[in-house]
C-alpha cells in the first residue's frame, strides 16, 4: 500500500522512450520512470540544471502499467541539413534566455526515423515513494495547471485529455484492475513475482540526470488481463 498517482497517456501520437540505434529512434512500449519524471519537471517548471531535484523525484518512484489500446506503431521519416546557417546562432528557451548553438560541420543530408505510438492509449500507477521532493498538493496542482504545456514524449505529441487522474492510496495493481478496460498489464518484477503465462520484458527506464545519460534496464512483467 502506498500513495498512487495515476496518469492517463491518451493522443494521436505518443513516444515512450526506447534504445536508440544510429538514426533509428524506436518507440517504448509503455511509459518510463525518466519520462514521466520529465513530465512532473515541466508541468513544475523545475529546469534541467536542477538535475538532483529531478534525481530524488526519479529514485523516489515506481511505475506499473495498464494497456488500455496498444495502438499501432507509425514511422516519421525526417532529413536535416545540420549545416544551414538559420541552425546556428542563438535561439530561445523556455526559461526566456537564449543559448548558442554551433550547428555542425556535417555538409550532407542526416536522415533519421522516429517511430510513434498511433491511437494508444495507458493508464500508470506511480508509487510516489519515501525522498520524493515535491509535496503531492503541489505535484496535483501543476499537473492540472502546468508550467509548461504537457507532451506524450515529444513536442509534437500532446495529450488527447487530462493526464492526472487523482490519487488512490492502494498497490498499483490493486489501483490498475479499479480502473478495469485493460488488455495487458506491465509490472515490475521489484514487486509482483512471475506467474504462469506471464512474459518478461526489459525496459531502459531511468537516468541520470546529472550527466543526462540513460542508465541501466529494469525487468518488468507481461501480464494478460
Amino acid at each position: 500500500m502506498g500513495t498512487v498517482a495515476m496518469l492517463k497517456f491518451e493522443a494521436p501520437m505518443m513516444s515512450f522512450g526506447a534504445a536508440r540505434i544510429d538514426a533509428y529512434d524506436r518507440a517504448g512500449a509503455v511509459p518510463t520512470a525518466s519520462m514521466i519524471t520529465g513530465l512532473f519537471g515541466c508541468a513544475l517548471g523545475i529546469p534541467r540544471r536542477e538535475s538532483a531535484r529531478l534525481q530524488a523525484m526519479q529514485d523516489a518512484m515506481r511505475v506499473s502499467v495498464s494497456v488500455l489500446r496498444h495502438g499501432r506503431i507509425i514511422e516519421d521519416y525526417q532529413t536535416a541539413d545540420l549545416g544551414k546557417p538559420f541552425l546556428r546562432g542563438p535561439m530561445w528557451t523556455v526559461e526566456g534566455v537564449p543559448v548558442e548553438r554551433a550547428g555542425s560541420s556535417i555538409t550532407d543530408t542526416r536522415q533519421q526515423w522516429r517511430q510513434y505510438i498511433a491511437d494508444g492509449s495507458v493508464l500508470a500507477a506511480v508509487v510516489l515513494g519515501e525522498g520524493f521532493p515535491v509535496p503531492l498538493s503541489d505535484l496535483q496542482q501543476a499537473m492540472e495547471s502546468p508550467a509548461h504545456p504537457l507532451r506524450i514524449g515529444r513536442v509534437t505529441c500532446p495529450p488527447a485529455g487530462p493526464i492526472w487522474q487523482g490519487v488512490l492510496d492502494s498497490t498499483m495493481l490493486d489501483a490498475l484492475q479499479l480502473a478495469g478496460n485493460s488488455v495487458e498489464y506491465v509490472l515490475p518484477v521489484t514487486d509482483y513475482a512471475p506467474e504462469m503465462g506471464d512474459l518478461l520484458m526489459t525496459v531502459n527506464g531511468r537516468k541520470d540526470w546529472k550527466n543526462d545519460r540513460h542508465v541501466g534496464a529494469e525487468t518488468y512483467i507481461r501480464r494478460a488481463a
